[in-house]
């Protein structure tokens, strides 16, 4: 195994990377959050997007402009994009198990080949 690459590693391991199981790992956080399953205000860290201008599914969010790169990296902001990339149709926001299977199906499928 110590003259394998990373990627082999992983794939004879059968593991994901630790960039998808963060990438997983925040998108559960989120969900978390704005389904009020944790004690945190989800106003705090999130601001709903215009139904006007909705296009996707129920519960966009609003990505705020940020100036420093810092910023940039906060949870509150990085992960909005991610969110919002969500396909409607295919993810399930009824509870908490089914979202996180429709989310690692769309990220093995959608994120994970682009990745090698």
């Amino acid at each position: 195994m110590s003259g394998l690459s990373y990627h082999l590693r992983l794939k004879a391991l059968n593991l994901e990377s630790l960039e998808l199981r963060r990438l997983c790992a925040d998108l559960l956080l989120a969900y978390k959050i704005l389904f009020g399953l944790l004690c945190v205000n989800s106003d705090k860290f999130f601001t709903p997007r215009n139904k006007s201008q909705l296009c996707g599914h129920a519960y966009m969010l609003h990505k705020p402009r940020c100036f420093s790169s810092n910023r940039r990296n906060f949870f509150s902001v990085r992960i909005v994009s991610m969110w919002n990339s969500l396909p409607a149709e295919t993810t399930d926001f009824s509870g908490l198990d089914k979202f996180n299977n429709s989310c690692l199906q769309y990220v093995l499928v959608e994120i994970l080949p682009s990745e090698f």
